[in-house]
Formats: structure tokens, sequence, C-alpha cells
């Protein structure tokens, strides 16, 4: 009967398992988060070689894929393809024995990083746990966290409410174009101007907020809407669209409104 009981084990049958109990369920980037990893012995004694924990966050890219039809035409195609990426990863626990219907708690804490993506639209940020078992099926735990705005954030996406513009969309695409903050994509945030005084004069402003110790670092893209005849060539040619960048501190919050009015209205 013990022998029976170890190879079923071993296929996750009577195994040991992991449950991650994290005490706030809600933070902001850079916040540390603390909790509980809880391992509850099966019906064999095992030996755990390790706990790993890893922050993970989704995003999408776009993927050319070749097709070849029955007279061997190959076309290619564009499709999005949603990949992950681990933001933070933590060995909590070396090597020990988990007896059976033992039930172990183990105290953790990790440090929510500030490049972590805004639980918004598709985004979505969760801890993954893995429990490492010699000679059996790993036990892993999956647990999603929301992800909030940082005050700086948030006093951003409100000035953007009070000049008339709504969030039309937001995403992790990924993008080459902040190599510097290790990450494989950007968080977008896609505002068009539903009344206030850009309402009918862009088509849209994009930002990107990037998280500094003193507050924020904006990535900011003005497209203007096509208006007679050069407004059109302006279009077709790329270049109706300005590129801005600014940083907001907390000295800066209380004139943010006017700072990002007076930005888009200069590149209106």
């Amino acid at each position: 009967m013990a022998f029976l009981k170890k190879m079923l084990s071993k296929v996750g049958i009577g195994a040991a398992t992991i449950d991650a109990q994290i005490e706030k369920q809600e933070l902001i980037p850079g916040e540390f988060f603390i909790g509980s990893l809880v391992v509850t012995g099966g019906k064999v004694e095992q030996e755990i070689n390790k706990i790993d924990l890893a922050l993970v966050c989704n995003y999408t890219v776009e993927v050319e894929r070749e097709s070849e039809d029955d007279q061997g035409n190959i076309t290619t195609d564009t499709v999005i393809e949603t990949r992950t990426h681990s933001l933070c990863k933590q060995v909590v626990e070396e090597s020990f024995t988990i007896h059976p219907d033992e039930v172990r708690k183990i105290p953790f804490s990790m440090e929510l990083p500030a490049s972590a993506p805004l639980s918004i639209g598709k985004t979505e940020t969760w801890l993954t746990t893995n429990l490492d078992i010699d000679y059996a099926l790993d036990k892993q735990d999956k647990d999603f966290i929301t992800v909030t705005a940082t005050p700086a954030q948030q006093a951003l996406f409100d000035a953007m409410s009070n000049l008339g513009f709504i969030l039309q969309e937001a995403d992790c695409e990924g993008s080459t174009r902040l190599k510097s903050e290790g990450l494989p994509f950007v968080q977008e945030f896609e505002y068009v101007p539903k009344s206030g005084p850009f309402a009918g004069r862009l088509d849209e402003v994009e930002l990107v907020p990037l998280v500094r110790d003193d507050g924020l670092e904006v990535l900011m893209e003005v497209d203007r809407k096509a208006r007679g005849l050069s407004g059109l060539l302006a279009e077709v040619m790329g270049r109706d669209e300005s590129n801005l960048r600014f940083t907001v501190s907390s000295d800066s919050l209380g004139n943010l409104e006017s700072m990002i009015g007076e930005l888009i209205e200069a590149n209106a």
C-alpha cells in the first residue's frame, strides 16, 4: 500500500500541495506585498527541493506568420500573440521534508516592481508558486493581484479626464522602445477627446507613464486630426503626430492639468 501511495504521488495523486495566501490583493507599483505559503503534506512523506515564486504579467505582440495553400501560394498574416513576462522571481525556502498531512506555513515578502503594469483592460498580473519535488509532478499555485495607480499616475489620469479625454484603450504591447526599463513591452493608455478644448481637433493622445523615485516620466504622443489638404498630406506621410516627454513630480501635481493642456495645445 505504501508503494502504491508513492507511485500515485509521483503523478500528482495524494501529493503535497501549496497555497499562497496574500494578505493584500490590491497594491501599487513599488509597494511590498506579504503573505504565507501553506504547504500541506499528502499521503506519503516527500522531499521538497525548493519553492519558487514569480510575479508574472501578460502582454501582446504582433507576429507575422506564413501559410501555404493547396496551390503552393504563400501568404503572410499578422496575428496577435499573448505572451508572459516575469517581473521578479524569488526562492523562498530551500529543501525540507513534508510529512503526511503535515501543514507548514512559510512567510514571504516581495516588492511589486515599479515597472509593474496597472491592472487595466486585458492586462493581468499574478503570483505563481512552484513546489519543486524530485521524481514527481511539481505542484503549482496561481494567485491574481490587482495593480492600482500610484498617486502620481492617478493625478495624470484625472488631469486627462478633466481636459475632456476618456480612456479608450489600455494595453501592454510588445515593444523595444524602452530597453532601459528591462521590459519587452510598454503599457500604453490611449485617450480620445470627447469634450473640452480638444474635442474635434485631435484623434487621440497616447500616454506611457513610467514610475520614477520622484514621480513619473511620461511619454506622450499627440495624434492630430487631419484638417484640409495639408492635414491629409501630413497624415499620409506620417507627420501628423508629435512625440513629447515630460516629468511629473510631487511639486507639479497642483498644476498638472494646466501643464498637460499647454503641452497638448502647443502640438495640436
